[in-house]
């Protein structure tokens, strides 16, 4: 894992739209009191959304490979 201050400026912002920032780098800053409100807010945010999205996608890979399953020989 590569911290996201290792990357050029102008891929930061774009990172932090991503769900790996806060799987340890961002909770750690919290634990350690280095996040202001606003940012911890806006993680929450982009954790919660980010949630969502595989939230649905993992219920339409359901729905779509419950029609196409054939339970043979059981």
């Amino acid at each position: 894992m590569v911290p996201l201050a290792l990357f050029p400026e102008w891929s930061q912002g774009l990172l932090k739209l991503t769900p790996f920032p806060y799987l340890a780098g961002f909770p750690l800053r919290v634990m350690l009191d280095q996040v202001t409100r606003g940012e911890w807010w806006l993680g929450v945010a982009v954790m919660l959304a980010w949630m969502a999205a595989v939230n649905e996608l993992r219920r339409w890979l359901w729905a779509k490979g419950s029609k196409n399953y054939a339970g043979v020989g059981i």
